[in-house]
């Protein structure tokens, strides 16, 4: 009855003492490795630059910063980050929180996502990356797309 219990096949053999043991620590080995190389990969590319924090960012609505010469504005689904110079002409652009909108020296309009309202801009202003981590916001200043045409 004792054979019955511990052989009845369905049981496989037991490994060779200590081999468990050098599987798992190749393994977490390996793991030790990879999981920094597959971070350090994911964080490289662009120059990705803080801008503010998010609840920073969702409470003010838009954030500028001049060394950057970038507005972040809040929207509900993600962030839109733009270039703080009008296309082609590169002037200087304000936001105007009363009027909800961006504005050129020239007279060229812009409203909240960088779409030409007005003026004789060639098309919407400049995008860049952007992303939300760890609660910041940050801004790849590396890379711009040309802004929505008229």
């Amino acid at each position: 009855m004792d054979d019955w219990v511990q052989g009845n096949g369905h049981r496989q053999a037991l490994p060779p003492p200590g081999t468990g043991r050098r599987r798992s620590l190749i393994v977490l080995a390996g793991l030790l490795v990879a999981l920094p190389t597959a971070y350090l990969l994911s964080v490289g590319g662009g120059d990705w630059r803080p801008v503010a924090t998010a609840p920073d960012l969702e409470s003010e609505g838009v954030v500028y910063r001049t060394g950057l010469q970038v507005f972040v504005v809040h929207h509900d689904q993600a962030p839109v980050a733009l270039s703080a110079r009008t296309p082609g002409s590169g002037e200087r652009v304000v936001y105007c929180p009363f009027a909800d909108a961006f504005q050129d020296a020239e007279g060229a309009v812009f409203d909240r996502f960088g779409h030409v309202l007005e003026g004789a801009a060639s098309r919407g202003l400049d995008r860049l990356a952007v992303r939300v981590r760890v609660g910041v916001v940050e801004v790849d200043v590396s890379t711009r797309v040309p802004g929505p045409p008229r």
